[in-house]
């Protein structure tokens, strides 16, 4: 039987090393002791989910205020088999589960895309989010220079209830170093 659980962060450095550092671009994946401080701080929090005692995929929010999250990390292990649903199933659950406004949730631009191959691949992963309810926004962000268009999932309350831009560059600029964050993350458009 699959189960949601939220993990501490002992946990969630063996999924870091694991996991995370093969499945994310080296440019997105952010220094352990970065993600440490903000579990440390209560800005932070990672959920994984299981089957026979097995992760099948994994996920972090981050926030500045609790009750609108940003979700950081959002993965099916390469074990666990992508495209057959498990995403889709842990998303839903996540946002059964998770009482908040919504998540607002990056994507990699696919206008940014090195070649037609990775196009496609950005392109999928923003109908994914689509497809499970998420909204597209008209806001680009540039993250430690990575392009990123911003999509909101309503869990709580419609787009309507946030300010994109400011909510999601106060998420960011409340993690530490502060001084990095604030010069490496900005809306470009």
């Amino acid at each position: 039987m699959k189960k949601i659980r939220e993990i501490n962060f002992t946990e969630f450095s063996t999924i870091y090393q694991q996991h995370l550092i093969a499945d994310f671009p080296e440019e997105e994946v952010k220094p352990l002791y970065v993600i440490e401080n903000a579990f440390a701080a209560n800005k932070y929090a990672a959920y994984i989910l299981e089957e026979d005692s097995q992760v099948k995929a994994y996920a972090t929010f981050m926030w500045k205020d609790k009750n609108l999250q940003l979700l950081d990390y959002f993965a099916v292990t390469r074990a666990s088999g992508r495209g057959q649903g498990i995403g889709s199933f842990f998303l839903q659950e996540l946002a059964h589960t998770i009482k908040v406004k919504g998540f607002i949730i990056e994507c990699e631009a696919p206008e940014k895309a090195r070649d037609k191959e990775e196009q496609e691949i950005r392109e999928k992963r923003i109908a994914f989010y689509l497809r499970n309810a998420a909204q597209m926004t008209t806001v680009t962000a540039n993250v430690v220079g990575v392009d990123l268009r911003l999509l909101y999932m309503p869990i709580e309350a419609g787009l309507e209830s946030i300010n994109i831009e400011t909510d999601f560059l106060s998420i960011y600029h409340n993690l530490e170093p502060k001084e990095f964050y604030l010069k490496s993350v900005k809306i470009i458009s």
